[in-house]
Parts: C-alpha cells; structure tokens; sequence
C-alpha cells in the first residue's frame, strides 16, 4: 500500500513537472537563438554623425545596437543589421529593397523610415507613402513584417513649411492603419522634446540620446503586447485584451497551475 501511494505520488510529480515546464519557460527564450531585425532607412537609419558612412547591414548604429539590447533584455536576443543609406530618397530605397531582403530571408521585422529627404528631390508626399507601401508588399512577400515609422522632426530654419514633416506623417498613419501595418510613431515621441534632449546636431538628426529614443520606440511598437508578446503586457486589462491569463503580476500565455493541473479560468 505504502508502494502504490509512492507510485501515485511519483506519477504526480513527473506530471505536474511536465504541466508546469511550458509555464516557466514561457517568457525565457531560449538563449543563444538569434533572431535578426532588419533596419532600412536613410541617414537616421544610418545613424549620422555617430555613423559617417553607409554601414551596408553591419550591426552598428545610431539606434540599432540599443535595440540590440532591449531585446537581450527579455531573453530573446536580435542581431539588428543596419542598412541606413544617408540622403537616400523612398525611390532609391525602393532600388535596393529587394537585395536587401533576399540577405535576410529569416528576419522578423524590417523597420521602415524613409522619406525624410524626398521633398528636397521633387518627390510628392502622396508618392513617398506609394512607394514606402510597395517596399510594405515586398517585405511582406518575403515572410517579414514590416513596422512602419513616422519622419522624425525636421526643425531645420526654412525646412519647417515647405517639409511639412506633420502632413508627412498624417500619410503615413492613415496607410498603415489601411494596410495593418505596426506603427513606430517616433515623431509623436520625440516631438515635444527634440530640441532640448533629443538633437543638439543639426536639428534633423539624433544625439545619442535621441537614437536611444529611437530604440525604445521601435522596440515598444515590434515587441508589444497586442502583437502576442505577452512579457511585455504593463495591466490585466491588456492581458485579457491579448489573449493572455494575468496572474503573479504578469500576463501568461497560459492559465494558473493549480494542483499540477492548469485550470482554465478567467483571465
């Protein structure tokens, strides 16, 4: 009798132990197993001045290594591979945008911000977001998806009307919206503060606190709760809204265990 409740108890462990696996493992990846972001862009992307020539997809940045960390710091690391090209045009990116992705067939995200320099070139507003929304179908035929960013501040003397960079990103929003694209609303993030914390250049580009910006901002848009990275999920409500179970201050892909067994309750 005593051997046979030893068995039963055994079996309860060996089963509570498989059952609770997939919980503790849920938001631990795995380490060493790298993903890559792909960041495709002009000069911003680049990184200028920190980055003075184009870094032709190495892991060197502007905002790209930040981002590196962000995600290092919930246990899913990305290569981020910089592909800014400084002064490029949305028409020029769209030249290379294929090669570029043929390099990273596995990436996740391509991370999207051009057009910064297109009205200088003759390029319409209503052709940059065409063009930008071709390089959208591309990404997306590859198997990456990609986020989309708004133009950053341009507080250059003179550039201020005859940009226009808020009628930019007016465009930019209501295409995303139309095309389910994730949105990284850099502008909006960085507007009220970018001449005192976020560009001390130039006016137009990032400091390092501004690529810093830059990385939270993306990393927030990619990596966010409603895109089923549950980790990253700050209220219940949030959650619930996603799918996930609330319980120990943060949200779960599954239920709470309860005498080796999940039960599935409200979330």
């Amino acid at each position: 009798m005593i051997v046979h409740c030893r068995s039963i108890l055994n079996t309860f462990i060996v089963l509570a132990a498989v059952i609770l696996l997939p919980a503790a493992a849920e938001n631990v990846r795995a380490a060493g197993t790298a993903s890559e972001i792909i960041a495709f862009g002009d000069s911003i992307t680049q990184g200028y001045p920190e980055v003075g020539q184009p870094p032709h997809g190495l892991r060197i940045g502007g905002y790209e290594p930040d981002l590196e960390n962000l995600t290092d710091a919930r246990y899913e690391h990305f290569d981020v591979f910089n592909y800014g090209w400084g002064g490029e045009t949305s028409w020029e990116g769209l030249q290379r945008f294929d090669y570029v992705m043929s390099q990273h067939p596995m990436a996740k995200y391509v991370l999207l911000l051009e057009g910064t320099n297109d009205i200088w070139s003759g390029i319409s507003r209503e052709d940059t977001i065409y063009f930008l929304s071709i390089m959208v179908d591309k990404a997306r035929d590859y198997g990456i998806e990609p986020v989309w960013g708004t133009l950053t501040p341009d507080l250059r003397s003179g550039a201020g009307d005859a940009k226009n960079v808020p009628l930019y990103n007016t465009l930019i929003r209501a295409k995303a919206a139309e095309k389910n694209v994730i949105l990284a609303d850099l502008y909006n993030e960085m507007v009220t503060d970018w001449v005192e914390v976020y560009t001390d250049y130039d006016l137009l580009h990032p400091n390092r606190a501004g690529y810093i910006k830059m990385a939270e901002v993306w990393f927030a848009a990619a990596f966010a709760c409603s895109n089923g990275y549950l980790d990253q999920c700050a209220a219940k409500e949030e959650c619930a809204a996603a799918g996930g179970f609330w319980f120990g201050d943060f949200c779960h892909s599954l239920p709470p265990p309860l005498n080796g067994a999940y039960l599935l309750l409200g979330k």
